[in-house]
Protein backbone atom coordinates (compact mmCIF):
# COMPACT_ATOMS: atom_id res chain seq x y z
CA UNK A 1 0.00 0.00 0.00
CA UNK A 2 2.67 2.10 0.78
CA UNK A 3 4.32 1.90 -2.81
CA UNK A 4 0.44 2.94 -3.90
CA UNK A 5 0.40 5.98 -2.14
CA UNK A 6 4.04 7.27 -3.44
CA UNK A 7 2.72 6.61 -6.82
CA UNK A 8 -0.73 8.04 -6.39
CA UNK A 9 -0.38 10.95 -3.76
CA UNK A 10 -4.16 11.90 -3.59
CA UNK A 11 -4.53 8.61 -1.53
CA UNK A 12 -4.25 9.06 2.11
CA UNK A 13 -2.97 6.76 4.74
CA UNK A 14 -5.06 3.62 5.31
CA UNK A 15 -7.46 4.81 8.11
CA UNK A 16 -6.48 8.47 7.99
CA UNK A 17 -9.98 9.51 7.29
CA UNK A 18 -13.41 7.46 6.89
CA UNK A 19 -14.02 9.25 3.52
CA UNK A 20 -10.25 9.00 1.62
CA UNK A 21 -9.62 7.31 -1.07
CA UNK A 22 -8.64 4.11 0.24
CA UNK A 23 -11.27 3.80 2.37
CA UNK A 24 -13.89 4.39 -0.37
CA UNK A 25 -12.90 1.27 -2.22
CA UNK A 26 -12.03 -1.05 1.04
CA UNK A 27 -14.94 -0.43 3.25
CA UNK A 28 -17.38 -2.38 0.90
CA UNK A 29 -14.78 -5.40 0.01
CA UNK A 30 -14.06 -5.42 3.93
CA UNK A 31 -18.04 -5.40 4.68
CA UNK A 32 -18.17 -8.65 2.15
CA UNK A 33 -15.27 -10.30 4.05
CA UNK A 34 -17.53 -9.85 7.26
CA UNK A 35 -20.73 -11.38 5.52
CA UNK A 36 -18.59 -13.83 4.29
CA UNK A 37 -16.96 -14.95 7.35
CA UNK A 38 -20.47 -14.60 9.34
CA UNK A 39 -22.14 -16.77 6.94
CA UNK A 40 -19.10 -19.55 6.57
CA UNK A 41 -19.25 -19.72 10.61
CA UNK A 42 -22.70 -20.35 10.54
CA UNK A 43 -22.60 -22.89 7.83
CA UNK A 44 -19.88 -24.54 9.56
CA UNK A 45 -22.46 -24.86 12.81
CA UNK A 46 -24.90 -25.86 10.99
CA UNK A 47 -22.92 -28.70 9.08
CA UNK A 48 -21.79 -30.12 13.13
CA UNK A 49 -25.69 -30.17 14.07
CA UNK A 50 -26.23 -32.12 10.86
CA UNK A 51 -23.36 -34.61 11.67
CA UNK A 52 -24.90 -34.69 15.23
CA UNK A 53 -27.84 -35.67 13.99
CA UNK A 54 -26.66 -38.14 11.58
CA UNK A 55 -25.08 -40.45 14.36
CA UNK A 56 -27.93 -40.14 16.65
CA UNK A 57 -29.81 -41.58 13.86
CA UNK A 58 -27.20 -44.40 12.90
CA UNK A 59 -26.97 -45.38 16.59
CA UNK A 60 -30.67 -45.56 16.57
CA UNK A 61 -30.55 -47.77 13.72
CA UNK A 62 -27.91 -49.54 14.44
CA UNK A 63 -29.65 -50.70 17.49
CA UNK A 64 -33.04 -51.53 16.04
CA UNK A 65 -30.88 -54.12 13.99
CA UNK A 66 -30.19 -55.80 17.25
CA UNK A 67 -33.25 -55.88 18.25
CA UNK A 68 -34.74 -57.48 15.23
Amino acid sequence: MNDLAKVCRELNVPGSSPNDEYSQVMRPEIEVQKVTSTMKIEMEEKLFEAKEEIEVMYKKLSKAKEDT
